[in-house]
C-alpha cells in the first residue's frame, strides 16, 4: 500500500519506486498516459466554458472596446 504525500520530494520517491517495480508491458502503458497523450490532454480553457459563460466574456470584451467602463478608482471610491 502507498502512502499518500504532499511532499513533492515523497511524491517523486513513490513514484519512481513504483515505476521500478512495473513489467515491461505496463511500463510502457504507463509512459503513454503519462507523457505521449500529454498533448492531447491539454485543453483550451475556452472550450470548457459554456455558451452563456463565453457570451458573458465576449459582451464585457465589447463593453471594453466600446468604452463602456469605470475606472478602478471610480469603483473603489465607492465602496
Amino acid at each position: 500500500m502507498y502512502n499518500f504525500s504532499t511532499n513533492p520530494s515523497e511524491i517523486k520517491l513513490q513514484l519512481f519506486r513504483f515505476i521500478d517495480t512495473l513489467p515491461e508491458n505496463r511500463l510502457q502503458q504507463f509512459y503513454n498516459l503519462l507523457i505521449l497523450n500529454q498533448e492531447e490532454q491539454k485543453t483550451d480553457f475556452w472550450d470548457l466554458l459554456s455558451d452563456w459563460e463565453k457570451e458573458d466574456i465576449n459582451a464585457g470584451i465589447s463593453d471594453l472596446d466600446s468604452g463602456k467602463y469605470k475606472n478602478i478608482d471610480e469603483v473603489l471610491a465607492k465602496y
